[in-house]
Order: C-alpha cells, then structure tokens, then sequence
C-alpha cells in the first residue's frame, strides 16, 4: 500500500478539469474556502473542514467558488 500527499492551492474562479485515476483512489481535504466538487454524476458543495472521496475510475474535478 501506498499514500501520496499532494497540496494544490486553487485561486478563487479556478476550476480543475474533470479527470480519473484508474487504479487510485483519492481523498480531497479542504483546509479553506468553499466550492463544488464533482464525483461521477454527484456534485456537492464543500467548505473548509470536509473530507471528499474519489473511488479509483470515478471522473472528478473541484471548483473555487
């Protein structure tokens, strides 16, 4: 088993594109700010403090509201 950790700062408006990992799954920590994240056909808001899943194969992008 294998953990990365990666830290991208989004400035406000940006949006990643839509994308999937194939043999990873993948946990989103929002530590501030607010946006929507899209996981398959599911779209949330998210804020600082929420955890999100990414199943291994499942499209998935987040936006900086």
């Amino acid at each position: 088993m294998a953990v990365s950790m990666l830290l991208f700062p989004w400035p406000p408006g940006s949006q990643q594109p839509i994308h999937a990992h194939d043999a990873q799954e993948q946990v989103y920590v929002i530590t501030r700010g607010q946006g929507t994240m899209l996981v398959g056909n599911e779209e949330q808001r998210v804020e600082a403090g929420m955890l999100v899943f990414v199943p291994a194969g499942s499209g998935h992008a987040i936006r900086n509201d």
